[in-house]
């Protein structure tokens, strides 16, 4: 028969005898027996504990990172990570945010040739004070929630997963992100040994990316542009 613990415990400390007087010191009890007030490591509602967080996360779309509260209306500049805003920034409504958050939008705007979120504000707050609490966060998507892209065109999310090869076959190493610039975008990629390299997001360049084996080919001539 299994006993209680507490049975077992009394047991080991009937008829020790008591230290008296001044010198009586009471015992701590053991770590074990200390109650916690901290949380396990492995509590699922600690941030950054739950150990399906990180692939949630990296299956989503970046769209872009919101920036400063601009004037006194509620609005907020948009640092895009897509180009192509008005599809996928463009609908009133809730959108998604990194943090598990979500943003109410009113309209999207271009002033001063930035993009501009018009929040829809609770009247109860002040607009201002509204839009600074999404200072810096990340605007997301699942991939399935966007409009399709058209076969020539692609997001740097479906090609971050990509392998890059040159038009010989040889494995150079895999997409790692996009980088834009006033004249001209480039792809930037990342070897085995990782060294990064960058190419021109051009078709000059970039002969072929294969949906189905989830390759790109680039043209060894472009190794030399960088």
């Amino acid at each position: 028969m299994i006993r209680p613990i507490w049975a077992a415990s009394s047991e080991r400390t009937a008829g020790s005898s008591r230290p008296s007087g001044r010198w009586s010191r009471r015992s701590r009890p053991a770590a074990a027996e200390r109650p916690s007030n901290s949380k396990s490591s492995t509590d699922p509602n600690r941030p950054g504990t739950d150990p399906d967080r990180r692939d949630r996360e990296s299956a989503l779309v970046h769209l872009a990172r919101i920036g400063r509260p601009r004037g006194v209306k509620g609005e907020v500049i948009l640092h895009l990570l897509t180009d192509r805003p008005e599809e996928v920034l463009g609908t009133p409504g809730e959108y998604l945010l990194l943090d598990g958050r979500t943003i109410p939008v009113k309209k999207l705007g271009m002033v001063a040739k930035k993009w501009i979120w018009r929040l829809d504000v609770p009247p109860e707050v002040s607009p201002r004070d509204f839009a600074a609490r999404f200072t810096n966060a990340v605007v997301v998507a699942p991939p399935e929630t966007l409009p399709p892209l058209d076969d020539d065109t692609f997001s740097e999310f479906e090609l971050s997963s990509f392998q890059v090869l040159d038009t010989t076959g040889r494995i150079l190493g895999r997409f790692l992100r996009l980088e834009r610039h006033y004249e001209i975008d480039t792809w930037v990629i990342e070897t085995e040994d990782g060294r990064e390299f960058d190419i021109p997001a051009v078709k000059e360049f970039i002969p072929d990316v294969d949906r189905k084996r989830r390759i790109i080919v680039i043209d060894p001539k472009a190794l030399h542009y960088s």
